[in-house]
Parts: C-alpha cells; structure tokens; sequence
C-alpha cells in the first residue's frame, strides 16, 4: 500500500523566521536551559524539572486548579536506514519519561493537583515545522510494509512502571 505521505520531507516556512523560545528555555546568556531533543529543531529543549517548575506555578498562581497534561514525550529523528531491532530500542525515551515522571511526581507530593497524564505519541504525527521527520512514538510504523505497528521498548516499558 502506497502512503501520500511517506515522502513528505521538512516544510519551508512561508513566515519570517521567529523564535519560539518565548524567553522560558534560555538562561540570561542565551544558553539553552537542557540539551536539545536528538535530531531536532530548535524548539524541543529537554529540561524535565521544568514540569514541577510549572506545575507548582499553575497551583499557586490559579488557586490548585484540576491539571491536566495532555502532551509529554520526546523526539528522534527519522532514520530510514536504521534496522528493525535498532528502530525498536529507545533507551532515551524511557530515560525521558522517567525523569519527567519522577518530576511530575515530586510536584503532585507538594500538593498539586494532577488528575491525568497523556504520553505523547502512540504513533508518528506531522509537526507543522518538521513534516515527517522526526519520530515521537512508543509504536514504531514501518513505512515500508503497509503502515505496520511494532511496539518499541518504550511502549512495554511505560504500563509496567505505571502500574508499579
């Protein structure tokens, strides 16, 4: 089966160039706060205490509102010459989740009120920006036979921690 998109590669910008930093990834020299995701653009900075950070900001500033956090997770970059069993070992995004977890956790002991979490993704998604080139899932699509869905390491790691 042939996918309309499996050749899409990274978009150009019909805008001007911008910054998407928003001044909350960068230290006062213009460092980045955390390294950036693997293969990415310049908008994915990793910094998993940020999460309690914010948290703890959204519970004192709006009175302990219900929270919600609907994307969570970690990029790669799309490597079509990667093996099937290298495709499927993402030891970085179980560490990712881990330490976002362990962050997210450590907030909720301070009285923040989180009622769900959503891993983002299951599957490959199309970034404005970046088109098909770069991976967030904890299922690996096999673009090359029929859209096949694997399970990474990640994807069996994450009910097994959650469950405990």
């Amino acid at each position: 089966m042939l996918s309309l998109t499996q050749n899409l590669q990274k978009t150009e910008l019909l805008l001007p160039q911008r910054s998407f930093s928003f001044n909350t990834d960068r230290k006062q020299n213009g460092d980045p706060i955390g390294p950036l995701a693997e293969g990415n653009s310049i908008i994915y900075i990793i910094y998993p205490q940020g999460v309690k950070k914010l948290l703890e900001f959204m519970n004192k500033n709006y009175r302990n509102p219900i929270i919600y956090i609907t994307e969570n997770g970690i990029t790669e970059p799309k490597d079509n010459k990667l093996g099937l069993d290298a495709a499927l070992k993402d030891p970085h995004r179980i560490e990712n989740n881990l330490r976002h977890l362990y962050w997210i956790n450590r907030a909720m002991k301070n009285g923040v009120n989180l009622k769900g979490y959503f891993h983002w993704a299951l599957f490959d998604d199309y970034e404005w920006d970046d088109g098909y080139t770069l991976r967030f899932e904890l299922y690996y699509i096999d673009y090359k036979n029929n859209l096949t869905r694997i399970p990474k390491e990640s994807a069996k790691w994450l009910p097994k921690f959650l469950k405990g």
